[in-house]
């Protein structure tokens, strides 16, 4: 199974993470940290890591909260992309687990608490 990550980091820059690879979310001034402001992991549409449509294309879980317990309020963010399918409970994905799928993830830094 391949996974895509899509991020839109502030400033609207957009990167995939396909399976193996790691999401980092980055804030560079030292008094900011991060806040997620979405994140779906599934099957919305082909891209640079899913490039056949096998099946339940269109579907998607919101991982938000996922992404907010690792993520938001720190400053430094590194989530193994592998990590996000096996954190969800077998019933919660709508998508077929045995095919490809993505993220598609946004942060933001804002000025906040760096002790974590």
């Amino acid at each position: 199974m391949s996974v895509i990550i899509i991020i839109s980091a502030g400033g609207g820059e957009v990167l995939d993470y396909c399976e193996g690879e790691t999401f980092s979310a980055r804030c560079q001034a030292y008094d900011e940290v991060v806040l997620m402001t979405s994140a779906h992991y599934g099957r919305m549409r082909l891209g640079r890591c899913l490039a056949v449509n096998y099946g339940n294309l269109g579907c998607q879980l919101d991982v938000k909260a996922q992404f907010n317990a690792w993520c938001s309020g720190r400053r430094t963010c590194d989530i193994r992309v592998s990590s996000i399918i096996d954190s969800l409970p077998d019933d919660s994905f709508p998508c077929t687990r045995d095919f490809r799928g993505y993220l598609e993830a946004s942060y933001i830094c804002i000025k906040g608490d760096t002790s974590k």
